[in-house]
């Protein structure tokens, strides 16, 4: 009987062993996909009747799953037997479980970070990288480190949302980084620098992979950059200087206007901002300004010979302006007008001596009265050289003017006696000339240019030329038509008569330098 409990007791021992190698903890491998969970501890209980004598005999057994692999030393044992000493049951209950998974195992006992699912080497949990799903990821104690920093074999790695080790050109916190592209992971140097297209980001400046802040030169131009992204339509401050980039992210040079404000940045290609210049200058987007103390002019300024109005910097064109208590207009160029000018079918004056301002039009004078020089009144009387029929025609001239156009009688005999000492030896100069008009409350004013004679004619002025017609001569214009003037000749019209040219006058002024000695030899009579 001893030997057939012996017997039974081997059987039961290996049935115990063969149930327990079929149970035992879910792994799953460092290739496969944990889909579901799975039951880590069974219970198996094994009822055999093993008694030739007594059918009824029955054994109970309970196997943990790891005694599959090891029984636990710790593991108690119980036996009953009946009076014979036969075995009537036995009960095993390990106290301890050996596990020996490995891989990406649910173990929410190890940690509840992502899912209960956690790295385990033979059962323990497992710190540093594996292969999982055809990507890297680090375990930290067993648990997956995800947006993570990781350093191994001298390298330093950096594990994604996912937890994967990310690869290629990464943006992190702001910074960018080069993990290779060759299935390394490892962080390394990367100096790339320029306009580099970041996926994801966009177009970025990078100095040895940095985001730069500063100017960098760019297809031919200055581009500023904030970490990496260019700005636009914006001012910036570098090396002590303003500077300020436009639309299209260029540092803009010249005279810009922004925001209504004009600003000078040079032409040298320094681009910094500096003091505007004054004068008339080119605005980029304005046009032509007058600047002055950096401001935008209002008033006169004479520029390039003439004198122009500008409104806030804007020159004026066919407008009428109010200066110094006075008024002004400019024409169609621009130009501050003088002399007599129709504006509107209404002739005004403006002058003729470079005041431009508008007065009184002249009062319309009579035409001269004529005299002549050879009258046997004064002919034989002497003149400064000679007899008044041969050096009398100034004083006669003078004369012909008081007389008929401002209504002083008076003879040319008289004019002449107010000169008590001639300037000529042989006749009279213009000095003389000026004595004598002077004499009578009345101004000779010398015209200088072609067009002040012929403006002093239209505005109904007598004007006296000093002519050559083989030795000097004084004449009398009157009037203005079509570029001719009438000529009163005091030589018994011997040389001029009637209407005549105003060139061909002009072309023949005396040369003579004592028909000169007061100014040029045409002089308008007020």
């Amino acid at each position: 009987m001893e030997n057939h409990n012996n017997l039974y007791r081997t059987m039961l021992f290996g049935l115990s062993i063969l149930a327990g190698g079929q149970l035992g903890y879910a792994t799953i491998s460092a290739d496969e996909t944990p889909s579901s969970q799975t039951t880590t501890s069974e219970q198996v209980t094994t009822s055999e009747v093993i008694s030739e004598s007594e059918p009824s005999s029955q054994s109970t057994t309970t196997v943990s799953s790891s005694q599959a692999d090891e029984e636990e030393p710790s593991s108690s044992k119980t036996e009953s037997t009946d009076e014979q000493g036969g075995l009537s049951s036995r009960a095993i209950t390990p106290s301890t479980k050996v596990d020996h998974r490995s891989g990406y195992v649910y173990a929410p006992e190890v940690s509840q970070a992502n899912g209960g699912w956690n790295w385990l080497e033979d059962g323990q949990p497992y710190t540093g990288f594996r292969k999982y799903q055809g990507a890297y990821y680090w375990f930290q104690n067993g648990v997956r480190q995800n947006n993570q920093w990781e350093t191994a074999w001298g390298h330093k790695y950096y594990v994604g949302a996912n937890g994967r080790a990310v690869q290629g050109k990464q943006w992190i916190n702001g910074k960018r980084y080069n993990f290779g592209t060759n299935g390394t992971f490892y962080l390394r140097n990367d100096d790339v620098s320029g306009y580099i297209n970041v996926p994801g980001v966009g177009w970025r400046w990078l100095e040895k992979g940095q985001l730069y802040s500063g100017f960098r030169y760019y297809m031919g131009a200055y581009y500023w950059f904030q970490n990496g992204v260019r700005q636009n339509n914006q001012w910036e401050t570098a090396w002590g200087n303003k500077y300020y980039v436009g639309a299209d992210g260029r540092a803009v040079q010249g005279l810009r206007v922004i925001n209504n404000q004009i600003y000078n940045f040079g032409t040298n290609k320094t681009f910094y901002q500096r003091a505007l210049p004054s004068g008339y200058v080119n605005v980029s987007g304005l046009g032509w300004r007058w600047i002055e103390n950096e401001q935008l002019f209002t008033g006169f300024r004479h520029y390039k010979g003439s004198y122009y109005w500008f409104e806030k910097g804007v020159r004026q064109n066919n407008q009428w302006e109010t200066a110094w208590g006075n008024k002004y207009y400019v024409g169609a160029d621009g130009r501050a007008v003088q002399g007599i000018v129709t504006i509107n079918g209404v002739k005004h004056n403006f002058g003729t001596n470079g005041t431009f301002y508008e007065r009184d039009m002249p009062k319309k004078v009579a035409k001269p009265y004529y005299y002549s020089q050879w009258d046997k009144r004064w002919s034989n009387t002497w003149l400064s050289g000679g007899t008044f029929g041969a050096t009398g025609c100034v004083p006669t001239s003078v004369a012909m003017v008081l007389k008929g156009s401002y209504g002083v009688n008076v003879t040319p005999r008289q004019v002449g006696n107010q000169v008590s000492q001639f300037h000529e030896s042989y006749g009279a100069s213009g000095l003389d000339l000026k004595t004598m008009v002077n004499a009578y409350g009345h101004q000779a004013q010398s015209l200088s240019t072609a067009n002040a004679v012929k403006s002093a004619l239209k505005q109904g002025k007598p004007v006296i030329f000093f002519v050559n017609v083989g030795i000097g001569h004084a004449v009398v214009g009157y009037g203005y038509n079509q570029g001719n003037t009438e000529i009163f000749d005091p030589y018994n019209h011997q040389f001029y008569s009637g209407w005549n040219s105003v060139d061909g006058i002009l072309s023949k002024l005396s040369k003579d330098s004592q028909d000169w000695d007061a100014g040029t030899p045409a002089f308008a009579i007020n």
